[in-house]
């Protein structure tokens, strides 16, 4: 992230990075590479890039959708709405996160849309 995303963030929001960075597991990857899914490095590169910036979406959404909780009324209706927008754009960007869809559903639960969950 840039300096400026780190300072807006605080330092929390850099050790979050910091901490996905850490964990982040290419085993999925190199398993996609063995099954043929791949064909070169760029594609697994590209691949990775989309995983980790939907992974950074995900954590910052987990973020709002915990302060949404603790929230009421309009207040926390627009938190919801906003971890909501993370976690679409986090699916959005990578297509087979399966986590951003659970969070996303979460989110209608909380809201009260449980069709749409």
């Amino acid at each position: 992230a840039s300096e400026a995303a780190k300072k807006e963030n605080g330092d929390a929001g850099g050790k979050r990075e910091e901490k996905i960075r850490k964990e982040y597991d290419l085993a999925e990857l190199e398993a996609q590479v063995r099954r043929g899914k791949f064909v070169s490095d760029d594609d697994i590169a590209d691949a990775a890039d989309r995983q980790f910036e939907s992974d950074l979406l995900r954590e910052k959404g987990n973020g709002v959708y915990q302060q949404a909780l603790k929230l009421e009324g309009i207040y926390r209706t627009r938190r919801l709405q906003e971890a909501l927008g993370l976690y679409t754009k986090a699916f959005e960007v990578d297509p087979d996160s399966v986590a951003a869809l659970t969070n996303r559903a979460a989110v209608h639960l909380a809201m009260g849309k449980h069709a749409e969950a």
